[in-house]
């Protein structure tokens, strides 16, 4: 019993780490911010999906104008998903905030002057809360700005088969221009 546990750990993670890929996949509604891939054109078409037919898709592209896409000569789509940026600001602002608090301790002054030892006893103190505290309120504050910062990121689209009309997973590479 034992082993079986403990070989089933590793599936686990297997089968979950296939999770995210899954979820990842997006469908295209009207309305979405999409990116094309079409046959014979060296760079992606680049619009907002007006409408989808059987046969054509119709974007509209950023100067007004629409255009219909053949899903024949589809080879692959992306549509921009927006997600916030909470982690990322935590991160930058912790380190921004380290980085303060080390500035702090590295250009305060001893208090050699001080013959009754308190200017000590509140250096010390003020060195701990510049290494611990400012990191801490670095990245409070920047969770806080990164929940309001929202970006997007592209990612695949199912792309229906036009022969049959069929979604079928075709594997695309996000890339930033």
């Amino acid at each position: 019993m034992f082993g079986l546990r403990r070989a089933g750990i590793p599936w686990a993670i297997v089968l979950l780490s296939f999770v995210p890929a899954a979820h990842a996949q997006q469908r295209l509604v009207p309305g979405s911010t999409v990116r094309l891939f079409v046959e014979d054109q060296a760079s992606p078409i680049q619009g907002v999906l007006d409408s989808v037919t059987p046969t054509t898709w119709t974007l509209s592209l950023p100067d007004g104008q629409l255009m219909g896409i053949p899903l024949a000569d589809v080879s692959a789509a992306q549509v921009r998903v927006p997600h916030r940026n909470t982690l990322r600001g935590a991160l930058i602002g912790g380190g921004i905030g380290l980085i303060a608090g080390l500035l702090f301790v590295a250009s305060s002054n001893d208090c050699d002057e001080d013959v009754t030892g308190i200017c000590d006893v509140f250096l010390d103190v003020g060195r701990k809360v510049a290494v611990f505290g400012y990191p801490v309120l670095g990245a409070a504050t920047g969770a806080l700005i990164g929940t309001f910062v929202k970006t997007g990121s592209w990612v695949p689209a199912f792309v229906p088969d036009a022969a049959t009309g069929s979604a079928t997973l075709r594997w695309s590479v996000p890339v930033a221009f």
